[in-house]
């Protein structure tokens, strides 16, 4: 099995906003970083790295090497605001966590991107 190196992925808040998770494992702690195209990361970051740490620890990652489990499941992440552009209206989150989850993919993981 290859290396784990980030986790991004889309996350729902509420009944239907989208919003963008994003862990880097490649440091020491991981980084965590919430990205909601409203911008309102502070008032939610907290709730979700706690619901983030419930998952890995309750689910059974059958896929994933021990070290990579272990990495997951530790408590240690420093959580990170990093810019990034808002959604231009109310409807386009899906598509906003869609577009900034490829700029990630392709600028190496690097959340500064807009």
């Amino acid at each position: 099995m290859g290396s784990l190196d980030a986790i991004f992925g889309p996350l729902r808040v509420g009944d239907s906003h989208w919003t963008l998770v994003y862990i880097d494992l490649r440091t020491e702690p991981a980084l965590f970083c919430f990205l909601d195209p409203l911008g309102n990361e502070d008032k939610r970051i907290h709730s979700l790295k706690a619901r983030w740490l419930r998952y890995v620890n309750t689910y059974n990652h059958k896929k994933l090497e021990a070290r990579q489990l272990f990495q997951l499941c530790k408590n240690e992440y420093v959580i990170e605001k990093k810019p990034h552009s808002l959604q231009a209206d109310n409807t386009t989150c899906g598509a906003w966590v869609m577009l900034v989850s490829l700029g990630h993919y392709n600028a190496n993981c690097d959340a500064s991107i807009a």
